[in-house]
Order: structure tokens, then sequence, then C-alpha cells
């Protein structure tokens, strides 16, 4: 019988593993490892010179061989093969030896890890990091449900909100036509106007009667009113369509504008209709704010903080400090403006011009903010010296100018030198929430005034910072000079904050802003990067995920949102005013074009570059244009997508899926490749400083825009529905 070959030629190889270092392991027997390579190499050879059939059996049946037995030497063999087969073995012993593919593989695993290539991104592609219900990619009433539900009665709210304003994509309209009973203000409360009205006239009583009937302010004579006076000397616009119409402009005065953009003066037009008003303030606007009322009158009042323009002009600061009366004096000027009530809908603005009413004078340094209280008559004024000052300021005054003679409250950190409030907003008509210096954040209660809560919320200077009023009040979102941006609930102080992982340098404040109509936050876009020219949305329960609102030819400066509507104001270095809807923006399809409006466009042209005795010799001259085209509302991922090679139409087919299916990734890489462009630099007084949306019932669609120039316009943006013209 003949017997199988594996059965005639077997070879072990017995090896010892040690597990001390493999240095050491070579030292002790260099012999034993070379005699064992040799002989597995013999064992590989002869196994390649044998047919594959007898290879398959040989595997097949090696654990049936029980014939064989091992000695306890390092190597055994145990010969029968017939003489034909060991010529052929000594034949293939005297050929070459080459090293094994195995052989090979297996030197390569003992050497370490083998490597793993990274998965290749073609293109533009980058890979999601998150799918949910909060994705960008959400839309409609999908979105809706993940934001405002499940609760029923919310979702019918915002639903009615929709209809409400969904069909007007740029210009809120004068009179919406709704069957819905939801209020345009506070709508997410209920009976939040008469609540409203009964607890604010009980709380302003006891404030009358605790100040006694002291004044809060005294009227100056010229002496003591000089050093808060500003320059007098007029500045040329150029106004219109066209900018074809030259107006001199002088400090304290303004005009009545027509829709045009001109002066109902200088407009010969015959159906000529006033539109709004432009005043000089003949300073730097800081901050602005309409006063509230709760009844219904038709004179609307505006106070504006100004700063002369020498405190930005090239100067040596440390020289200046040292002044006694360096920028010690702050001022905050009160326009009034008188509109014309309609039965229904939003006022109409009249053809009177503006009216300063009043200069307020602060002998605590510049007037930075200014915030009236949510009931009105309580004025707050944040100073350079750290401190708030909140005063009545909404009676009729006696002098032109008058100075803070007695405050109702007084907010500063005692005993704490060196950290001053920078940021306030208010929480109700008792509480006001200020930002600190040393990136804490604090709550003030103003009758009585007492330090209620402080937070160390950041590591830097607080910015800006919104409160949630009126429907959420406690919620405070806070950004730093630089860091992340936070949010943190004052009636749960002990929860942790939720921020945006992203370091954030914000160095311009006006840019946080909250939004009662959809519950979230306006703010630039969370970026380090000098090239940010974004604006988008933060949900309060969602507020880590960002949403692209607008994006701009320059930096943003500024940005407002509607009080009894959700149109937002996004104001920019170069001088424009845009409007935009962002319901439109965020609820509406991915394939639905979206657009937006440039109000007008404001440009500066300093003094120095006039000769002296010129109509712009002293402050320069400025133009104002408006006319401009509803334009769509553009997507920077699709701006910025790298430019298609040529090549055949199936991979450009791939390449256009690829770009539509990343449009909702991560906005960061989008400013890694932005338009350069969009950071060129502009004439400081060309920009916009500051922006407001009047918040009372019948005059939403009034908002104010003020320019570095020292220019204010105040337009109506309301449009008449289309059903009234039919």
């Amino acid at each position: 019988m003949r017997t199988r070959r594996s059965n005639r030629t077997k070879r072990y190889a017995l090896e010892k593993y040690h597990f001390d270092d493999s240095s050491a392991g070579e030292d002790t027997s260099p012999q034993r490892h070379s005699k064992a390579e040799e002989q597995d190499a013999n064992f590989e050879n002869e196994a390649a010179g044998d047919d594959p059939e007898e290879v398959e059996d040989d595997e097949g049946d090696a654990a049936e061989d029980d014939d064989t037995s091992i000695s306890e030497s390092e190597s055994v063999e145990v010969t029968t093969t017939p003489a034909r087969r060991r010529a052929a073995k000594s034949a293939l012993e005297k050929a070459p030896q080459t090293a094994p593919k195995q052989a090979v593989k297996a030197g390569k695993l003992a050497g370490g890890y083998l490597d793993i290539p990274l998965a290749t991104q073609e293109g533009s592609h980058q890979p999601k990091t998150y799918i949910g219900p909060n994705d960008r990619a959400v839309r409609r009433h999908h979105l809706v449900s993940a934001w405002y539900g499940p609760s029923e009665e919310r979702m019918e709210t915002v639903q009615a909100l929709l209809d409400r304003w969904f069909q007007w994509p740029v210009l809120p309209p004068r009179n919406p036509k709704d069957e819905s009973t939801v209020p345009s203000k506070g709508a997410w409360l209920k009976d939040y106007a008469g609540r409203e009205v009964t607890l604010a006239a009980a709380w302003r009583a006891k404030v009358e009667t605790a100040m006694g009937g002291h004044p809060p302010l005294r009227g100056l004579s010229p002496a003591e009113a000089a050093p808060y006076r500003f320059s007098t000397h007029s500045m040329p616009v150029l106004v219109g369509p066209g900018a074809s119409e030259e107006v001199l402009f002088v400090p304290g005065s303004g005009y009545a504008l027509s829709q045009a953009g001109v002066p109902l003066d200088y407009d010969q037009s015959e159906d000529r209709e006033p539109s709004g008003w432009m005043f000089d303030t003949g300073g730097i606007v800081t901050s602005m704010d309409w006063a509230p009322r709760l009844h219904d009158q038709t004179t609307q009042l505006l106070a504006v903080a100004v700063t002369p323009h020498a405190d930005q002009e090239a100067h040596e600061f440390s020289d200046e400090a040292t002044k006694t009366q360096f920028q010690s004096r702050g001022t905050v000027q009160l326009w009034e403006m008188q509109g014309d009530t309609i039965d229904t809908g939003s006022a109409m603005t009249t053809t009177l011009p503006p009216r300063l009413t009043r200069t307020l004078c602060l002998p605590h340094g510049r007037a930075r903010r200014v915030r009236w209280n949510p009931v009105g008559g309580l004025l707050a004024v944040l100073c350079a010296d750290g401190a708030v000052y909140v005063f009545e300021a909404d009676g009729q005054g006696t002098e032109e100018f008058e100075e803070l003679l007695n405050p109702v409250a007084v907010l500063f950190l005692q005993d704490e030198a060196g950290i001053d409030a920078t940021a306030m907003s208010w929480a109700n008509m008792n509480r006001l929430v200020l930002g600190y210096s040393d990136g804490s954040v604090a709550l003030w209660s103003i009758f009585p005034c007492l330090l209620l809560s402080r937070h160390a919320v950041h590591h830097s200077h607080v910015v800006e910072l919104a409160t949630g009023f009126p429907s959420m009040p406690y919620i405070v979102a806070a950004t730093p000079l630089g860091g992340t941006m936070r949010i943190l609930d004052l009636e749960a102080p002990s929860y942790e904050f939720t921020e945006v992982q992203a370091i954030n340098v914000v160095t311009q404040p006006g840019l946080l802003a909250w939004s009662d109509q959809m519950l979230g936050f306006f703010s630039i876009y969370p970026s380090a990067r000098v090239n940010n020219t974004v604006i988008g949305f933060m949900h309060h329960a969602n507020f880590p995920l960002f949403r692209t609102t607008f994006t701009g030819d320059s930096f943003p400066s500024c940005i407002a949102t509607g009080k009894t509507h959700p149109f937002l104001l996004i104001g920019l270095m170069d001088g424009s005013v845009w409007c935009i809807n962002p319901q439109v923006e965020h609820f509406n399809s991915r394939s639905d074009a979206t657009y937006r409006l440039r109000l007008f466009q404001h440009e500066h042209r300093p003094h120095c570059l006039f000769s002296r005795d010129s109509p712009a010799g002293m402050r320069g001259a400025s133009r104002v244009v408006q006319g401009f085209e509803v334009e769509k509302n553009r997507n920077p991922k699709n701006e910025t997508q790298p430019a298609t090679k040529k090549g055949k139409a199936v991979k450009r087919r791939k390449s256009t899926a690829a770009t539509a299916e990343n449009a909702d990734d991560d906005e960061d890489e989008v400013l890694k490749s932005s338009d350069a462009s969009r950071a060129a630099l502009h004439e400081p007084l060309t920009r916009v400083t500051a922006m407001e949306w009047n918040p009372n019932d019948g005059y939403g669609c009034w908002a104010a825009a003020a320019v570095g120039s020292g220019l204010v316009r105040v337009m109506d943006l309301g449009i008449e529905n289309k059903d009234d013209d039919e």
C-alpha cells in the first residue's frame, strides 16, 4: 500500500519563546535561531515543489497522523523517502533559495503595526458630524416641530406667526392680513399687555413715592453747558436716488424726507409723501433706544448716546489721559418725532421735522449705552466710569441742557476697583442684567437697589449681552472679547452653561440680539477668522447649532431685531443697511430662493481731503444713496466651491451633487476660503454704528439707523398690503 507523502517526510521545529528583551534572547541562543530558520526554509521549499492536490491532501490529513513520534531534540527528521524523491530533493537544495512571500509578510507584521490609510476626501466634500432633528438640512414643518414642539399650544402659536409674516420676504407689512388672535408682541405669554400695564402702574407709584418729589435733573446755564456742547459746523450731504441733491446738515437739526430720500423742502414733485426723517447729532452715536409707550401716543421719543468725533481721532492717549477732564462728560440726546395714527396697522410719518427736545448731561464719563425701561419712564445709561445710572427722563424738560442730579439707582461694584460694567440689558421693569470687564454677569434690582446674583461666565471682557425679554427674561446670552459665546439661565444659576464650541473674537458691540418672534438669538458667526461676515441664528434650546441667515460684502457692525415682527436689520462697515425676513430664510425649503433688500448706502469723506475754506473743510462730506433693487440672499457655501475642472459630463454631475449635498455642512469651512475682498477697510466714519426698531404697537415698522458721520435716519419701512390696493 502506498503511503501518503505527508507520512513519509515530516519536520518539526520546536521554538522556545522568551518574553524578555529581544536583544537578550538573541545573545543567549543565536545558533538555535539560525538553525530553526534554515529548517523552516527547507520545509517551505519542499512544500513549494509539491503538487497542489497533494498539498491539499497534506493539509486535510495532517490531523490524522499518529505514526510519528517527536523526539526531545530541537529538530527531528524522519525519512522514508525513496531514491528518486531524494534525488529531486537534493536538486532543490542546491538551487538558490528565495525568501517566501509568507515569511516576508510575517517579518513586516513582526516589525510593528500596519499603517491604516486615511479616508480620502474627494473634491470639497466634508463628512457630516451630526444627523438628527436639528440638522441644517431639516426645513419647514420638521424644523418647526424640532424647535417649538411637542407642545400643541406652542406649535399653534408659531404657525400663526408664520402665516402672518412668511409671505413678506424683505419688509414688514403695515397692516398684516390674518385671522389669528395671537398678538404681535408677547405672543408666547398670556395677557402680556394687560398684566404689564397693571404691574407697571403699581411699581412706578412706589418709585415716585420713594423719590419724594426730588427732581432727577437740573437745568444748566449756558456757561455750565459749554463743556457739553458739540461743534456747530455744518456738513454737506448728497441725498436722493442718484445722490444729486446737496443738503447742509447742522448739529441739532433735521429734515422730513420724501419717498425719494430728499428733504420735503427740496422735493418739487407733486405726489411727494413723507417716509421718515434724517437729523444730525454732531458726533458719533454709540447707542440709541426708543422709549416704550404704554398708551397710544403719536409722539415717539428716541434716546441717542453721542460722543465727540475728537475721541476717535489720532492723539497721544497717554498725554491726554493725564488731564483731569479727559472724556469725563457724557451726553444723551432726546429726539422727538411726530406720527400720524390710523385706525389699523402701523402709523404714518408726518411732514413735521424732528426736534431735539433736550440734552442730558452726565459728569461720569462718556455715555456708552442707553436702554429705556421696558415700561418706559426710566432711562439706564452706562458711563465710562463703569457704573450704570437709572433715572427718570421721559418728563418735560425745562432747559436745553440738563444734568443728572438724583438718580433712582446707581449700579456699581463696591470694593472692586478696575472692574467696570461693559454691557447691559433689561430682564423686566425692575431687573437689569450687566456684563463686566472681568467676564462676570450680574443681576441687579433697581428698586430697591440690590445686587441679587453674580456669575463667572467668561474669562475676558463682556462685549455684548442680550436677554430673552419678554418671553424668557432670565435667559441671557453673552459674547466675550475672546472665548466662546455662552447662554445661561439666571433662574437656575447652578446649571451648567451652554456654549458654542468655537473660539470667538468679537471687538464690535451691537452684534447680539434676541428675537422674541423666533425665540432665539441673532449674532455674528462664532469664529476667530478675520474675514467673518456671516450673521446667523441660534435657537435658545439648541444654542450651539448655528444657522446662517445673512452673508455680507463687508464686516457687520450692528444688528437689530423687530419687537413686533421678526424682520432683521443688518448694518455693515461699508455703510450699507440691509433688511431680511429670517423666517423665510430658515423655514423655507432649500429649493426656494430667499431675498434681501439694501435700504440705503452711506459714504463719508473726511475733512482732511478738502480745503479749509470749503463747506466740507471742517467735518467732511457724506453721501446717502437709496433706491436699490431686491436681490437674492446668497448662501456662502455655493460661492466658495472650487471651480470644476474640464472633464466628462458624468464627473461634472458628480461634483454638482457633492456640492448640493455639502451645502449645509459646517460653515467654518466657508470662512477658510471666503472672498478676501470682504475684509476691505473703509473710512471709519462710513460705518453704521447703531440701529433699533420701534417697540410700540402701531409704530413697529419704524426703524432708526445711525452712521459714523453723525447722521441718524428714521425710516418708515411698512409696505401697503396688496389687498388694500385692490
